[in-house]
């Protein structure tokens, strides 16, 4: 192993955490989704029966579109708010980090902020189309393909984190 030091310079755009803010939310959208379908459900049931001879026809067709309609409202509501959230997080990242790449681990310098960590506190990467996510045991570094000045230090980076990763490497 040589003392091989890559250094790159990122600076995250809306796009780069878009996927990654939003992914990690779709559990929480799908559980309320299904817990406000159900809610309604029991609801529409409950009433239906309660009565039926009191309630026309046309009532009980809008109840049945707002079951439907109200999860639904609930996915739209909740992506758009996620997206505000991406949008602002992108914008209080406009000072770029500069990453360097050891054998021994990645460090990370923002404006007032330095931080190493060692390999051993990498669980595992991810080669995507255009980034490589890189996760420990409490987030991740996402270092976007487009960051590298050529093929050649793409390559050089890949090999390095083959080589310190040890096979933890899956492309998606």
């Amino acid at each position: 192993m040589g003392s091989e030091s890559i250094i790159i310079e990122i600076t995250y755009s809306t796009k780069d955490l878009r996927p990654f803010l939003i992914g990690t939310k779709k559990g929480t959208i799908a559980l309320t989704v299904v817990y406000i379908f159900v809610v309604l459900f029991i609801a529409y049931v409950a009433a239906s029966h309660v009565i039926t001879n009191e309630i026309s026809e046309s009532f009980r067709l809008g109840a049945l579109a707002y079951l439907i309609s109200a999860p639904l409202l609930t996915v739209v509501i909740n992506l758009v708010a996620y997206e505000r959230i991406v949008r602002k997080k992108a914008a209080a990242r406009k000072e770029p980090i500069t990453i360097e790449i050891t054998e021994t681990g990645i460090t990370s310098t923002e404006k007032y902020k330095t931080a190493t960590l060692e390999w051993g506190a990498y669980n595992m990467a991810a080669e995507y189309k255009d980034k490589f996510v890189i996760y420990s045991g409490t987030g991740g570094l996402l270092i976007p393909k487009r960051c590298f000045s050529s093929e050649e230090s793409l390559r050089s980076f890949r090999d390095l984190l083959e080589r310190c990763l040890s096979g933890k490497i899956i492309n998606k």
